[in-house]
């Protein structure tokens, strides 16, 4: 199966630098990026497509991406989130330039695709909305077979019909195919309706990692301030906000604490912790939580 790898993956600019990142995203899943403006979800992207010069290696199906690697690239679709068209064509001249540059271009799909997202083949691409230009973008980018699909903030400026629309696009496309998908977003139910894992970019560095079953398993709880005496981050637990002597934790990890803790904890009544929670519990932390 193919698989994206990132072997100490850098990038730096004045006062900045992303990474080193290492990790692998297999195909067949989605891989959702949260993080706040400046932590390097851009960079990564466009690291990972070659867009930017780098330190480390993007290998992908055991190739490293490069520059000069056109027939890899042409597997591969970057969707950034102001996409490159050429405004004074037509939907239908876009599509009929895409099938002109990719020797892989699917004309099915592309008629299949354009049905489903609505996109009028008259209409000149200076006139289109933000969303349907981005609609555009991801159309090109699937309809020449590309297996791995990064993209910048797709459903940014996206009604909540389009958005949903979009969303279940992305997730039917993954699902049926070999597609592996690393989409980054400022909105947590972009990644909750979409990824199968969910990654949090903070600084350059990927503070948290998890599957979305996993993170299905976190649960908070509210419990006296001495009952965290020498519970740490890295046993999975996040430390919220304490209130007259009782603090909000969440439990990431339940396995990883000792008996006598996870007891206490489960006397108190529990619920499910979303990801918004943990983003900003992390947020307010300086240590980074485990990958679970």
């Amino acid at each position: 199966m193919s698989c994206l790898k990132l072997c100490g993956l850098t990038k730096s600019y004045p006062g900045f630098t992303l990474g080193p990142i290492s990790c692998t995203l297999s195909a067949g899943r989605a891989y959702g990026l949260l993080g706040p403006n400046g932590a390097g979800k851009t960079t990564l992207l466009s690291s990972v497509s070659a867009q930017l010069h780098h330190g480390g290696e993007a290998i992908w199906r055991d190739t490293q991406i490069t520059i000069a690697n056109w027939r890899l690239r042409e597997s591969i679709a970057y969707v950034p989130e102001v996409p490159n068209l050429y405004d004074e064509l037509t939907v239908a001249d876009t599509l009929r330039f895409g099938s002109m540059m990719f020797r892989t271009w699917d004309e099915g799909a592309a008629r299949e695709w354009q049905a489903r997202l609505k996109l009028d083949g008259m209409k000149r691409v200076g006139t289109l909305s933000k969303g349907m230009r981005t609609k555009l973008a991801l159309l090109v980018g699937i309809c020449h077979r590309a297996s791995l699909l990064l993209l910048d903030e797709p459903t940014s400026g996206l009604d909540p019909e389009s958005r949903n629309e979009l969303q279940m696009r992305l997730r039917e496309l993954v699902s049926d195919s070999q597609v592996c998908l690393l989409v980054s977003s400022h909105l947590f139910e972009d990644i909750e309706m979409v990824a199968d894992e969910a990654m949090i970019l903070r600084n350059g560095s990927i503070q948290f990692s998890s599957s979305a079953n996993k993170i299905a398993e976190a649960q908070v709880y509210t419990v006296p301030v001495e009952l965290l005496a020498g519970v740490r981050r890295s046993d999975g637990v996040l430390v919220g906000a304490t209130n007259r002597g009782a603090t909000e934790v969440i439990v990431l990890e339940p396995e990883r604490l000792s008996s006598s803790v996870r007891e206490s904890f489960e006397k108190s009544s529990g619920r499910p912790a979303s990801l918004r929670e943990i983003y900003f519990a992390l947020a307010s932390s300086q240590e980074a939580a485990p990958t679970l």
